[in-house]
Formats: C-alpha cells, structure tokens, sequence
C-alpha cells in the first residue's frame, strides 16, 4: 500500500508518502518515521484520517480521498493480524 498523505498533527504539517509493507509501516516526508508491525497497537479511521497508535502515540495521516482511507484501514488492519 502506498498512498499520498499530510500530517495534519505535526507542527510542520509535513507531507510525503505513506506506505506499508509485510514487515512495517513507514512514512517518507521531511523525516522518515518508521514502525514496525509489533509495535503498532491500533489502526483507526476518522474522517479522512488515518490514524496509527504506535509507542504509546495515535499519528494522523490525512490522505485525499475517503477510498485511501478505507482501503489503508483494512490492509494495516490485516497486516496487524497476520504479522510475519
């Protein structure tokens, strides 16, 4: 999965790419901030944000359709469940 986002948390409201793979989770912007699968505890929709809690913090990736969302929530959510 790979998908445009912003981080309309952040103080710099970064943008890049957020992606997703069998092993972890990564978004490439300003700075690169990676999780891997076992320390993500939860995968959320809301609105058109996706929201990852991760070391004890919930990160907002806004992305620009609803679909993205959607289909992000289910992959991540999948993944969480059949980590390698």
């Amino acid at each position: 999965f790979m998908a445009a986002v912003s981080r309309p948390d952040s103080d710099m409201h970064e943008t890049g790419k957020l992606f997703m793979t069998a092993h972890r989770c990564v978004f490439v912007g300003t700075r690169v901030r990676s999780f891997g699968w076992r320390k993500i505890k939860a995968v959320r929709d809301d609105d058109r944000d996706l929201v990852i809690v991760a070391d004890g913090e919930a990160l907002q990736f806004r992305c620009n359709t609803y679909t993205e969302v959607l289909r992000g929530v289910t992959i991540a959510r999948w993944l969480l469940m059949n980590q390698v």
